[in-house]
């Protein structure tokens, strides 16, 4: 007779009843010649190693810091990827900003009398920037504490100017998406301002003027990518992406792929 061997199911096992195991070694994971490569576009700093418009293979997340710079918005799409998935291969083809765009800014401006001494919770793209505040400290020691805060952490999106009691957030990349960045104090259940402290956030704006991926879709050349992230949504763009996963998906070509792109707003 056959022998049958478990992984998981002690062979001693003596309790009745039917018991279940899947071993699936042997099972051919996906489609045998489906390449299963992600590609990024994105915008990367002067700091970064990588040339604009040129694929670049990306293994990790200091990989992704040191080709398009830290804090670059590539970097940290692939910071947020990684989280996800580390398998997978994934490449970039980088975009410098556009010089006629408008890197997006906003404020948080500081007032009242600190009661009592604490920690000033802030949130920036979602990444925590803690300061502690003293008892009586004044508004624009507690600006200017945070300003260092914010610089010293390379890793967020903006950069840090203080004038007075008023923080001056300000996008590292020009462009619309710098509009996006969420700024907040206290997102965690038990996280309070220091008692007497307000803080009045003005959120990012004014961003405008994104790449364009003309170069970007080229440079794809006829490398087979299974999905694009986009992260841009003006027309223009969307247009010349469509454009090109329309080809794509031609038979004379033969290499589809789908693309994702996220917009921030309301249902309306």
């Amino acid at each position: 007779g056959m022998t049958i061997s478990f992984d998981l199911i002690p062979e001693g096992w003596r309790v009745p009843g039917v018991l279940v195991e899947i071993n699936k070694t042997g099972v051919i994971r996906g489609l045998t010649e489906m390449p299963s490569r992600v590609l990024f576009l994105g915008q990367k700093l002067t700091a970064g190693l990588a040339t604009a418009a040129v694929p670049v293979r990306v293994i990790d997340n200091v990989e992704a810091e040191t080709q398009f710079g830290v804090g670059s918005m590539l970097a940290r799409m692939f910071a947020a990827y990684k989280r996800i998935d580390r398998e997978t291969e994934t490449w970039a083809i980088p975009m410098a900003d556009l010089g006629a765009g408008v890197a997006a800014s906003g404020t948080i401006v500081f007032s009242g009398t600190v009661s009592a001494p604490g920690t000033l919770n802030l949130y920036i793209a979602g990444r925590r920037v803690r300061v502690a505040v003293a008892a009586a400290q004044s508004v624009a020691s507690i600006a200017t504490a945070v300003g260092a805060a914010i610089t010293a952490d390379a890793s967020l999106p903006v950069t840090a100017s203080v004038d007075t009691a008023t923080v001056t957030l300000t996008a590292r990349h020009k462009g619309e998406n710098g509009n996006a960045i969420d700024v907040r104090v206290n997102y965690w259940p038990g996280e309070l301002t220091p008692a007497g402290l307000v803080a009045t956030i003005t959120p990012l704006a004014s961003g405008a003027g994104n790449p364009d991926i003309t170069a970007a879709l080229t440079a794809m050349a006829d490398d087979w990518y299974t999905a694009i992230v986009m992260p841009y949504t003006d027309s223009a763009n969307m247009v010349l992406l469509e454009a090109a996963l329309t080809d794509r998906f031609g038979p004379l070509v033969a290499k589809d792929a789908v693309a994702f792109a996220a917009f921030r707003g309301t249902y309306a």
